[in-house]
């Protein structure tokens, strides 16, 4: 079993997405990046096409980076190059070109080589793998982000403050706060908002009738203009432009 993230597997060429389920038992998570710290898995795949989601590339290599584990990138020829650095992430197979099925055996070759395949798949012990024994971070807050992702996903399209993860999980909130920037790679704060606006995102290509209010407060935004900045900031443009393009493009996708 392995975690597939970003852009769904079934999108694959034929012939890869055969190869890829036959290999790994791929599950499709979207962007729930909270699978990743699951203890029992050592790798995972993103699929980054032409429109591929900056933010939520990014915050996978943060994490798997944080954790030791590996992430392995599908991609096609317009993710920009400065993301599939070896020391950024430990594969990828650009799907642009003709020899993606032997890039694929490649992979799993690297993946045998380093005992990360083998355990897990096998359900070997964690200090068989390499990858692994090289984590900086305590189970216990492994097991503490596991449960934050977890607890955010359930409930960021509602009202979600900092105070209410912190005290889900019993720490403090100084404590909460520096703990996850330190995991994720930023603020609670973003990267709420980064699933908040993924989200609208997401209905605005899907309900191309439903106001944008109603959106607004489906996503967890109490006030529609905050929500139209903050759309605005992400995206680059209204949440109506948005809408009315199809959601084909993104002019901006970081805060700068």
């Amino acid at each position: 079993m392995s975690y597939w993230l970003g852009k769904s597997y079934l999108f694959l060429p034929e012939g890869v997405r055969k190869l890829m389920v036959e290999k790994y038992a791929l599950i499709d998570v979207g962007g729930d990046v909270s699978t990743i710290t699951d203890p029992n898995v050592f790798f995972c795949f993103l699929y980054a096409d032409k429109d591929f989601d900056e933010e939520l590339l990014m915050m996978c290599i943060r994490i798997c980076n944080n954790l030791s584990k590996s992430l392995i990138v599908f991609h096609e020829a317009s993710v920009p190059s400065r993301f599939l650095n070896d020391e950024i992430v430990y594969a990828s197979v650009d799907l642009s070109q003709s020899q993606h099925i032997k890039q694929i055996a490649y992979i799993e070759t690297k993946l045998r080589r380093d005992n990360i395949y083998t355990s897990q798949t096998q359900g070997k012990s964690v200090t068989q793998s390499k990858n692994i024994s090289t984590l900086r971070k305590s189970v216990h807050e492994t097991d503490t982000i596991t449960n934050v992702l977890a607890y955010i996903e359930k409930h960021y399209a509602g009202t979600l403050r900092e105070r209410d993860v912190a005290d889900h999980c019993h720490l403090s909130i100084p404590y909460f706060s520096r703990l996850f920037h330190q995991e994720i790679g930023e603020s609670f704060r973003d990267y709420v908002s980064h699933k908040r606006i993924s989200l609208a995102k997401q209905l605005l290509k899907d309900n191309s009738r439903q106001q944008i209010s109603a959106i607004a407060y489906q996503c967890g935004f109490n006030d529609v203009s905050y929500f139209s900045r903050m759309f605005k900031k992400k995206t680059g443009m209204s949440p109506g432009t948005y809408r009315n393009i199809g959601g084909t493009i993104d002019l901006a996708t970081k805060d700068n």
